[in-house]
């Protein structure tokens, strides 16, 4: 499957990265699982755009974002993702995850039971560090 990855910065992919954040698969797999409204949103959104190291890179198949890998400096270069469902198993997402965290130091945090986040993160070269209550905390 001929995927691309590009960077998001504007306005326009605001509705599309909220499509996908709100997810009910997503937000069963979130640490926080209350879903985001429209303002809600924009407003984070615009918040991470404007520190500059942050960085939104975009998954698209066709001209149409399926997934995407957020970096935010402000939380020690704390690495999120999310992918459609219909294409899980189909995109070696892990892939793109190392690609994106290649040079320098990164962190996530995945729920415990959130087998296929875990497996994604430790396949792109992020180590576990430590493990409190349901979530796991790792480091690369």
């Amino acid at each position: 499957m001929l995927t691309k990855l590009k960077k998001l910065n504007t306005e326009k992919n605001i509705k599309d990265l909220l499509s996908i954040r709100n997810k009910i698969y997503v937000r069963e797999n979130s640490i926080n699982k209350k879903k985001i409204s429209l303002e809600v949103h924009k407003k984070w959104f615009n918040s991470f755009i404007q520190k500059k190291r942050n960085r939104i890179y975009g998954l698209f198949f066709k001209n149409n974002l399926i997934g995407f890998i957020s970096i935010d400096v402000r939380k020690k270069n704390n690495v999120s993702w999310n992918l459609k469902k219909n294409y899980w198993g189909k995109v070696n997402f892990y892939k793109f995850l190392k690609n994106v965290t290649k040079i320098g130091k990164y962190t996530a945090n995945i729920k415990i039971d959130n087998i296929s986040s875990l497996i994604i993160a430790l396949k792109s070269g992020f180590r576990i560090f430590k493990t409190k209550k349901n979530i796991v905390f790792l480091k690369k």
